[in-house]
């Protein structure tokens, strides 16, 4: 069966902006996706989050997560425009739940998930229907 694990989605909007020193220090690398994960940090935000995980089992291995998807706004936003960064990371914000159980001997599939919203009430809401689903799958085999 599953267990739960608890998350916390933190926001889709990223807003505190990076130390001078160290965005300094990231502007000279030029690595757009390194400079937006730093965001991620200085806001307390998690990219990946797992939300279930298998209990007892052997025979199946669980995938399933909340990716984050978050824009920056605010001092932010205002730090990351005062720069000219090649191939700037601009994403329209969104949570994405992706839930992949799979059975190891065979390799097959038995459930397979994925939802986009921008809804953190969305997101709780579906983890439970997810967990009863695993659940009554792994009861049934």
């Amino acid at each position: 069966m599953t267990r739960t694990l608890p998350i916390n989605l933190g926001g889709l909007y990223l807003s505190k902006k990076i130390e001078t020193d160290s965005f300094t220090k990231l502007l000279a690398d030029n690595n757009p996706s390194v400079i937006f994960r730093m965001y991620y940090i200085a806001n307390g935000v998690k990219e990946r989050q797992v939300f279930l995980e298998l209990n007892n089992t052997e025979e199946y291995s669980l995938i399933a997560a909340v990716y984050t998807k978050s824009n920056l706004k605010g001092d932010a936003k205002d730090q990351i425009s005062a720069v000219s960064i090649k191939n700037r990371m601009i994403y329209t914000p969104h949570y994405r739940v992706r839930v992949i159980l799979t059975h190891k001997k065979t390799g097959n599939e038995v459930f397979d998930f994925e939802h986009i919203t921008s809804s953190e009430r969305e997101i709780y809401n579906l983890i439970p229907v997810i967990k009863n689903k695993i659940d009554n799958l792994l009861w049934i085999k």
